[in-house]
């Protein structure tokens, strides 16, 4: 019996406890990437409508209102019961099984500042937090991401952005070469070995 693209492409070793079995998309094989492409050239357009996050997530980062306000630019909407969407959708992807999206506003994301950064991530490094510990996971991981349980390069049609993460269809990179950061995010480096003996 033949072996399927689809079984041979079950990733086991990961950090994503609530998905046991990760299955890889065809595209993160597929996925080129032009020589100068750098997830450090980030314009923020992928945070354009706003972003998931889990409703733990979601419970963290309104835990610190007050140290996320200090750090906000004038032009923020500072009013917390503004900055998430009210209703919460279910989402197998998301470790509680439910997400939320955050606001957009004219300028984006809710918690985008003027240069496109963003205000979690420039919070927790100032007042000594690890980087990542308010911003939400899939915010981190992108263009990874995971969707119905399968791991894939997030090609969002409004992002034409092929020196920060969008594939093209001649590039000379792919995805362990432009997203090793972001892939160790989501599979740990034992996760990463173990996709990479894939392309092998």
């Amino acid at each position: 019996m033949d072996v399927t693209f689809k079984e041979q492409s079950i990733l086991h070793r990961h950090n994503l406890k609530h998905i046991p079995e990760l299955r890889v998309h065809e595209n993160v094989f597929a996925a080129q990437f032009t020589p100068n492409c750098a997830v450090s050239n980030c314009d923020a357009a992928c945070c354009r409508y706003g972003v998931f996050a889990d409703i733990g997530e979601r419970d963290a980062i309104l835990a610190h209102v007050e140290m996320i306000q200090w750090h906000m630019e004038p032009h923020q909407v500072k009013d917390s019961s503004k900055w998430f969407e009210d209703r919460e959708r279910e989402d197998t992807d998301f470790p509680s099984g439910k997400a939320i999206g955050t606001q957009a506003m004219d300028y984006g994301c809710v918690f985008l500042d003027s240069v496109g950064r963003c205000t979690l991530q420039k919070a927790a490094i100032a007042e000594g937090m690890h980087p990542f510990a308010l911003k939400p996971f899939y915010c981190v991981a992108y263009p990874v991401t995971v969707d119905h349980g399968e791991l894939m390069v997030d090609d969002a049609e409004f992002v034409d952005r092929p020196q920060c993460c969008r594939p093209t269809e001649s590039g000379t990179l792919d995805i362990l070469d432009v997203c090793a950061d972001e892939l160790e995010h989501v599979l740990g480096k034992e996760g990463v070995e173990e996709l990479r003996t894939m392309f092998e």
